[in-house]
């Protein structure tokens, strides 16, 4: 990846729950390589919700 800087766009992805197109960006696309993530198939938005309801249930567990 030639004269990118973290900001600019690495691809575009459809979010598996919404359907709204959201974008990768080079740094982003860094972070998972180097943590050995795959690139993620939800928008932000649809990752938060689903983290909010995923902490909510575990702390209804307890």
């Amino acid at each position: 990846m030639e004269n990118l800087n973290s900001n600019d766009v690495f691809c575009e992805k459809k979010c598996k729950t919404c359907g709204e197109t959201f974008e990768i960006k080079v740094g982003e696309k860094k972070f998972y390589d180097d943590h050995g993530f795959e690139l993620p198939n939800r928008c932000k938005a649809c990752r938060d919700k689903r983290k909010a309801k995923s902490s909510e249930k575990k702390s209804q567990d307890k």
